[in-house]
């Protein structure tokens, strides 16, 4: 393990004995053993940790953990306390993602207080595999096929190319002592299933599966350098931009080809994904006039140019966004929720106000915000997918109401327009067994 990190530290970090190095230790199997091969190599680093104050004397503990590591390895130690849950509770959103902004937030203020080279994490190669997998089934890209990068900006990650095998031989050889997270038991959330569940099937049925998988992420990264190198050149052309907006020379993009990749790729920063990429290029971009929204973004149809523009106003979708846990019974805000965990066989009442979903096709937390354009999903009873823009008008819904509309989503996919329709992928099938129901309750 001492050689292996060496090596890569070597290949990847120049003079790497000479640089400072802030490792970030949850008191964790990968960030401990981490600590244990930088000591046993010299490297010159500091430990951080994050306390999110979520789990009660639990959180506590990894704290205390930690600063004896730290002690144990004769570096600083840097603690940081979050009001995680309060921080949800005022701004809302998603709980990972909320804690990687906080701790990497805190992390480059650290490396730029203290002076220090490099921000490194216990990021593992079946981290990376579980990342390309996930994306894989989501239909991602060859950017997301990649894995994780080994360097990232000031962030780097040592054991990128050592499994998980490698890394618990290697803390049973040294009886290293470590935290174990209890949630990382749970399958409730998708990577967990990955982990526990999915991955280990994989590997009874492909004993090389490792070695397989990280021989396949190299080439992957390769390919996706190329990729991004030609694809950077073209782009160059294709956006041009003019006071506040970015114009796209129609006749270039029509002798562009596969266009609907250089499209993605070039308006990939402005928010605008695959699918509305693909309806764009479908379109045949007659509809002088027509648009097509992201997130931050809207592309205009113009005669000569497809125009890219900023919207204005955009924080109604962000506001009120909630996230919802497998264990909540019920929320007050956004809007009045009733949750409930349901055995099959049961009788389904046919009202809009009522959910009854698929429990094993959610994925947890689930999100419940406000409806955007550029929102698809396919309606119960139909086949194909729909934008909800065109589903609120087709059940005339008036103005005051649809600025109010809600949608829960389970990751990036709309599993019910709240009080209207649920999305056909996630209902009640004959082979259903626990069914997810949720309820709108009225305000009073």
């Amino acid at each position: 393990m001492k050689k292996q990190v060496e090596k890569w530290l070597t290949k990847q970090v120049p003079n790497w004995k000479e640089k400072q190095f802030l490792l970030a230790v949850s008191g964790g199997r990968d960030s401990v053993a981490l600590a244990a091969v930088f000591s046993e190599l010299g490297v010159q680093f500091s430990i951080a940790h994050c306390n999110y104050q979520l789990r009660g004397e639990d959180s506590n503990n990894d704290e205390q953990f930690v600063k004896a590591l730290a002690k144990k390895c004769e570096v600083i130690c840097f603690v940081e306390h979050f009001e995680t849950q309060e921080i949800l509770d005022t701004r809302g959103g998603n709980l990972q993602e909320t804690a990687r902004d906080l701790r990497y937030n805190w992390f480059n203020e650290l490396v730029k207080n203290e002076n220090l080279d490099f921000i490194a994490v216990g990021t593992q190669l079946n981290d990376s595999a579980e990342t390309l997998l996930m994306n894989l089934m989501r239909g991602a890209g060859l950017a997301g096929l990649r894995g994780i990068l080994p360097v990232r900006e000031n962030i780097v990650r040592p054991f990128i190319e050592t499994s998980r095998t490698e890394i618990d031989a290697y803390i049973n050889s040294n009886d290293l002592k470590f935290r174990e997270d209890k949630s990382n038991a749970s399958n409730k959330y998708e990577r967990n299933r990955w982990r526990n569940e999915i991955i280990p099937q994989l590997k009874e049925q492909y004993p090389h599966f490792d070695s397989a998988l990280k021989s396949s992420i190299a080439h992957l990264q390769i390919a996706n350098e190329l990729v991004q190198k030609e694809t950077l050149k073209i782009s160059k052309h294709l956006l041009v931009q003019q006071d506040n907006k970015w114009l796209i020379n129609r006749g270039f993009l029509a002798n562009l080809n596969p266009k609907s990749y250089y499209l993605y790729e070039g308006l990939k920063p402005f928010g605008f994904n695959a699918t509305t990429i693909n309806d764009l290029c479908d379109s045949d971009l007659k509809q002088s006039g027509k648009q097509y929204f992201s997130s931050t973004h809207v592309i205009t149809v113009d005669r000569d140019y497809l125009i890219v523009e900023a919207l204005k106003t955009r924080k109604r979708a962000i506001q009120n966004t909630r996230e919802i846990l497998f264990s909540d019974e019920s929320i007050t805000q956004p809007t009045r929720l009733k949750f409930a965990l349901l055995n099959v066989p049961i009788q389904i009442k046919k009202k809009p106000h009522l959910a009854y979903l698929d429990a094993d096709k959610l994925t947890f937390p689930l999100t419940l915000r406000k409806w955007m354009p550029g929102d698809r999903f396919r309606p119960f009873g139909m086949l194909g997918m729909k934008k909800l823009s065109d589903f609120l008008i087709d059940i005339k819904m008036p103005l005051p109401n649809k600025e109010q509309q809600m949608v829960l989503l389970s990751g990036n996919n709309i599993i019910w327009v709240v009080g209207q329709r649920i999305d056909d992928r996630f209902a009640v099938t004959d082979s259903t067994k626990k069914i997810y129901f949720v309820e709108q309750k009225q305000a009073t």
